[in-house]
């Protein structure tokens, strides 16, 4: 990694057993959502902040302003609820479940990832942050998708998909591998 640019990112981890059980409701989705790609079980994340191509001077300069930003972080809860997309409703790009609990330190977290990446010249996204698990992309069948079945689908979830947030990773992209997502870095709030 010294010599090439690795594309990584910031997210927000979920338990394995949260894995699973996510696993096991989008095993049963399948069935009746035709998407192309259904995200790898152990890929599950909620992403703070994309950063793409990444050297590694810049790495290394990197991961004290990460530690930086969750020093006085504390741990919370959230909790996976809803099935959403992203995309045209009739033919989306991406199927995603939301979070719902404690929301503002999440969005504090996010600010924070994000201002902190700013310093090393990485570019703030224009649009507001929505926290989301991807869960599938590219719908591919051959009607047009029925957004309407979404909430329907939604009561499925298995509840509580509950978890304590306490502790972010810094994540490498592996193209056509599963799992795609490999932990370079795991910052563990101090509270």
């Amino acid at each position: 990694m010294e010599h090439a640019k690795a594309h990584l990112f910031i997210a927000v981890p979920l338990p394995e057993t949260i894995k699973q059980q996510l696993n096991q409701f989008c095993l049963n989705l399948k069935k009746d959502f035709l998407f192309k790609k259904w995200v790898f079980p152990a890929d599950y994340h909620l992403t703070l902040k994309f950063l793409g191509g990444v050297d590694y001077d810049t790495l290394v300069r990197l991961k004290p302003l990460i530690v930086k930003v969750i020093m006085n972080m504390t741990s919370f809860s959230l909790d996976i609820e809803g099935l959403y997309t992203f995309g045209k409703t009739t033919s989306p790009r991406i199927l995603w479940s939301g979070v719902s609990g404690d929301l503002d330190p999440l969005f504090m977290l996010q600010k924070n990832i994000e201002a902190a990446s700013e310093l090393l010249g990485f570019i703030s996204e224009n649009r507001p942050y929505t926290p989301h698990l991807t869960l599938a992309k590219n719908y591919m069948g051959n009607t047009l998708f029925d957004s309407g079945e979404l909430g329907q689908a939604s009561n499925h979830i298995p509840s509580p998909l509950k978890w304590e947030v306490n502790k972010v990773v810094l994540y490498q992209t592996h193209l056509r591998r599963e799992p795609m997502y490999e932990a370079v870095e795991v910052f563990t709030f101090n509270n």
